[in-house]
């Protein structure tokens, strides 16, 4: 890169920032003691509904660049948070923060580690950098979900995947995680409730299908 010219000064620069932020909240995050728990989120939410889905939609955007953060935990505190069905909703509102804010990271900027990652995985990056249909990337690489949420955005963004067909492919195939976790939130003070035990089976039945997809496609790549 020839820091020299202006435009490229620029995105080194705000690369740097980024990057600084990470480390920063690393070292706060891993140093002070804090648990980024479900009780801690609760334990941080302010009573008013509105109040509370502008806070988790900060702490979504806030996880979306530090990295680290457990996203289920969000997830949970918001199904015990909020009702059922306006849970679901948060929770879809606060992903499409999680989904666009690495891409256009990674789209602007670009981070090595992101690229790194798909390194580890041959038959993974093949299937993303070939010519098949991009939305069924964005889709499969969140329904199977086994890489890291955040990289995986910011590597799609890289790679100059259209954001529209990015974006959707990436919420479709998030939508049975977001509805899982959020039914375990919900009913989470009741483990012997039949809404517990379903969200326990999606669950379960996604960790599933989601190796079987992944051996699938991993399988028709091999030579």
């Amino acid at each position: 890169m020839n820091i020299n010219d202006k435009g490229s000064r620029v995105l080194f620069a705000a690369r740097a920032a980024v990057m600084l932020f990470i480390a920063i909240a690393a070292v706060w995050y891993f140093g002070s003691g804090q648990k980024f728990s479900v009780e801690a989120i609760l334990s941080y939410t302010p009573e008013s509904y509105l109040a509370a889905t502008l806070f988790m939609i900060a702490l979504y955007a806030m996880k979306s660049i530090v990295f680290f953060l457990p996203l289920a935990a969000l997830q949970i505190a918001v199904g015990l948070f909020f009702p059922t069905w306006a849970a679901i909703l948060v929770n879809i509102l606060c992903m499409m923060v999680e989904i666009a804010i690495p891409y256009w990271l990674g789209r602007k900027l670009g981070f090595n580690s992101a690229d790194k990652l798909f390194r580890k995985f041959p038959k993974v990056r093949s299937i993303v950098d070939g010519d098949g249909s991009k939305w069924f990337v964005s889709y499969i690489l969140r329904a199977v979900n086994f890489l890291p949420f955040d990289l995986v955005s910011m590597y799609l963004g890289s790679a100059h995947f259209p954001f529209a067909t990015y974006f959707t492919g990436s919420l479709t195939g998030a939508l049975f995680g977001i509805l899982a976790a959020t039914l375990i939130g919900t009913s989470l003070t009741d483990p012997t409730s039949p809404l517990f035990i379903l969200s326990i089976l999606l669950s379960c039945t996604l960790a599933g299908l989601s190796c079987l997809i992944y051996w699938r496609i991993t399988r028709k790549k091999q030579p």
